[in-house]
């Protein structure tokens, strides 16, 4: 029954009707799609060995902690080739990548400008544009339900990071009472707490990859 209708004489009429399921292009996967963030939620197993492919890819520690939030088989635009080439895209908590044979590559959260879908002919299914304009990701043959998830966790990484800009910069405002205070209500001996930048904390609570990880880099960085 998709809904239930409760009414009375004199009272305001009620609808109770359920969500509906969303099912991915592939039954075998038993996708999960959240509908916060549109990200899919793969069999521990699934999301494990494509880990280890994206550890190996990029060369991280093999401890990197990794929360895989889209994995969607598409073709990318090789600059070199002239080309595209077939791989997948990934997307993770601070990451968006294209593996392939050739030529895997990466855009951190923090370098993401913004997306584009193509309507034109000859243009890309999606493109995806950083801030270096050589490191875009020109992609093709993306399902419509994988292009309709990245567009949403895409955008969803963008606002976290323009969110974590807004909570910085307010941090580093000082207020001239809270400077007066600071300097002359203090007691003597009394701590100063420092202040949390937490902005991200409410995203998935861990750690994930930078996947252009170098030697001297924390690779839980942005």
């Amino acid at each position: 029954q998709m809904h239930k209708i409760a009414s009375g004489i004199g009272s305001t009429t009620k609808i109770v009707t359920t969500a509906p399921t969303v099912i991915g292009h592939d039954p075998s996967l038993s996708h999960a799609l959240s509908e916060v963030k549109y990200a899919v939620k793969y069999p521990a197993e699934i999301a494990k060995a494509k880990s280890r492919q994206v550890i190996h890819a990029f060369d991280l520690p093999e401890n990197t902690p990794m929360i895989i939030r889209l994995m969607a088989p598409c073709h990318a635009y090789n600059e070199e080739l002239g080309e595209f080439e077939p791989g997948e895209l990934i997307i993770t908590r601070k990451n968006i990548a294209f593996l392939s044979q050739s030529d895997p590559r990466a855009i951190k959260r923090c370098d993401i400008k913004n997306t584009y879908e193509g309507t034109k002919p000859g243009e890309p299914q999606l493109t995806i544009f950083s801030i270096d304009p050589n490191n875009a990701f020109k992609l093709n043959q993306l399902s419509k339900l994988d292009k309709m998830r990245a567009i949403k966790i895409i955008g969803h990484l963008i606002k976290l990071k323009e969110q974590s800009k807004e909570k910085k910069a307010k941090l580093s405002i000082v207020s001239p009472r809270k400077l007066s205070m600071s300097r002359f209500g203090r007691k003597k001996n009394q701590k100063v707490e420092p202040v949390k930048d937490d902005s991200d904390s409410s995203d998935d609570g861990a750690d994930d990859d930078v996947f252009n990880y170098t030697e001297g880099e924390s690779e839980t960085t942005e």
